[in-house]
């Protein structure tokens, strides 16, 4: 009687370890997975979406990804999903694209030439590409430095509270006149784009018509101010534009645009580069990761991000109105950590909330800004942002507000306007390192609008 009690008990013993040891406790994700697996380490999911669907079924609140580049990626988060862990593979390289390899390249004489089906993106409302990991120039004239307009605004500025002395209207804001010697009549319309230069900021326009008679351009946007403002205090830098995404801007290799009118993609390439030796990538999704309102305790580890796009937009005032490849509203305990995003075509990180950690971080070749926050205790700790404006010059590095915050111990250095613009009230910025910042903007500084109240 006594061995069989101890048998049994000692069979009690083997299927409580062996209950335990088989409690799944991490979904896995590989690029060699399978939606319809269970998740577990020999049998992974594909897309992070599906971690995420099995995760709010079986309350499992850590996925790890596994080493290699995932694309298409756009990932929504809730408030159901809050307490998630999203980490890749330590020790190894994942790779999060908002794009797709653009298949189909063709020599053409010079250039490469894809078409861009409207199945993979039906508006072509894009403006970034990478070709092999590098983000690419776009076409531009001219190729250095920038045309002057002959557009005129003597009005005053009253401040940002009070505007202009006159009211701007539609036609004020959506016009240019040229000088005939930079451009006529074979500029593509429904190609080109304009930066307009301002004295705090950049206007980002879509061209509407050219009227060659009057010499004047027509935007399909407003501008944030007349062409031709502040100039009675600013100077020359406001009579400045430059036009971008026309064949007659592709002047030397690693250029390229997007030919909306023929659906096709252009790239100049470099020496050696073949179709069957490079990769392209397109901006499919605007966002890698969203998370929604009232979300908390989410946590993004050891991730790469990388080609997310957005639609056109006219920037504002340090490239506010532009959104990001990660953008978080009103969350709470939220944590960035070994994040590294680069290529995109707005801000890498945009977010708004509270208990906020962003440590070890590296955002660059972004085409607005790094990192745009507002909220309270929000502390950004050995973090590197540089290279950020690659298509609107009004970026900064760091545009914060709220209160209680804290930017320590990062670098930021190749910024066309301020490094920080903005701690927030009662923050603190200490053992920056700060260099090579306002390389295209009149008026701006390595920190700005810090209200420091100890």
């Amino acid at each position: 009687m006594r061995t069989i009690k101890i048998m049994a008990i000692i069979t009690w013993i083997i299927i409580s370890l062996t209950t335990f040891s088989c409690k799944q406790s991490v979904i896995y994700v590989s690029v060699n997975g399978n939606n319809n697996s269970s998740g577990i380490k020999t049998s992974p999911v594909a897309t992070i979406q599906a971690a995420i669907e099995l995760s709010r079924k079986s309350g499992i609140k850590k996925i790890q990804i596994q080493k290699g580049d995932y694309f298409d990626v756009s990932v929504v988060l809730n408030q159901q999903d809050s307490g998630l862990s999203i980490a890749g593979e330590a020790g190894n390289k994942v790779r999060l694209f908002g794009g797709k390899v653009l298949n189909g390249l063709k020599q053409t004489g010079t250039f490469l030439e894809a078409p861009v089906p409207e199945s993979v993106l039906k508006d072509l409302d894009f403006r970034i590409l990478i070709v092999n990991n590098s983000l690419c120039e776009r076409a531009r004239l001219p190729q250095t430095g920038a045309f002057n307009h002959m557009s005129e605004w003597p009005y005053q500025w009253q401040s940002s509270q009070g505007g202009w002395a006159k009211k701007t209207s539609e036609t004020d804001l959506r016009t240019l006149y040229y000088n005939p010697r930079d451009i006529g009549p074979w500029l593509d319309v429904h190609n080109a784009e304009l930066t307009v230069f301002h004295a705090w900021d950049d206007s980002y326009v879509v061209l509407s018509g050219i009227d060659t008679v009057n010499r004047k351009l027509t935007f399909s946007n407003s501008a944030t101010h007349p062409a031709g403002a502040f100039a009675s205090w600013a100077g020359p830098k406001t009579h400045q534009y430059i036009i971008w995404n026309i064949r007659e801007g592709m002047t030397h290799p690693g250029q390229w645009y997007v030919d909306r009118t023929n659906r096709k993609i252009v790239y100049w390439p470099k020496t050696g580069e073949r179709p069957e030796n490079i990769q392209v990538l397109v901006p499919i999704q605007t966002h890698i990761f969203e998370i929604e309102k009232n979300t908390s305790g989410i946590m993004l580890e050891n991730l790469q991000l990388s080609c997310s796009g957005g639609p056109i937009v006219n920037s504002g005032y340090g490239t506010e109105n532009v959104t990001g490849a990660i953008v978080a509203d009103k969350v709470r305990n939220f944590s960035l950590k070994k994040i590294i995003i680069k290529n995109v075509a707005g801000w890498a990180v945009k977010l708004n909330g509270s208990n906020i950690s962003i440590t070890d971080c590296e955002f660059s070749f972004t085409g607005a800004g790094g990192l745009n926050y507002n909220g309270r205790h929000i502390s950004v700790e050995r973090c590197g942002i540089h290279d950020t404006g690659k298509l609107y010059f009004g970026a900064v590095g760091i545009m914060g507000g709220g209160n209680y915050n804290q930017v320590s111990h990062c670098e930021l250095y190749n910024i066309p306007y301020f490094a920080i613009n903005g701690l927030g009230n009662q923050s603190v910025a200490e053992y920056n390192l700060i260099y090579s910042f306002k390389q295209s903007m009149v008026d701006g500084g390595a920190i700005y609008k810090v209200l420091t109240l100890l």
